[in-house]
């Protein structure tokens, strides 16, 4: 919400500002940056903690950004159903170690495997 803002008003009742939409209730660069945080594997409620205190107070709620964390759920969803080609010519199977802090710090394996389909494209597998 903003605070004083002066809105001209017109005798149809038409003015548009070409800053925002009507009943825009959120900007993109920070949608981008609560679907970063997400992804980097903060969780809703601190993300919501962290945009409150970055919007100086204005509530955030864990529900909204679990909203806007929403898109990307239904992506890596649509991802992970795809159909994969039938044949590949070769496939590469990689492992990235990261520390993990839990109650100790352990480390992960992330693995990846990355296909190349018979025309010669890379696909990422998993």
């Amino acid at each position: 919400r903003i605070e004083d803002l002066s809105v001209p008003r017109d005798r149809n009742g038409d003015f548009q500002t070409s800053l925002f939409q009507p009943y825009q209730r959120r900007d993109g660069w920070l949608e981008e940056a609560i679907l970063s945080l997400y992804q980097s594997g903060v969780s809703t409620r601190q993300v919501g903690k962290f945009v409150e205190r970055l919007l100086d107070g204005n509530p955030y709620s864990a529900t909204t950004v679990s909203n806007i964390t929403e898109k990307i759920r239904n992506d890596i969803e649509s991802w992970q159903s795809r159909t994969l080609e039938s044949n590949y010519t070769s496939l590469y199977l990689d492992c990235l170690f990261f520390s993990v802090r839990r109650d100790t710090v352990e480390k992960e394996a992330i693995y990846i495997v990355l296909g190349i389909t018979l025309e010669g494209t890379r696909e990422i597998l998993g």
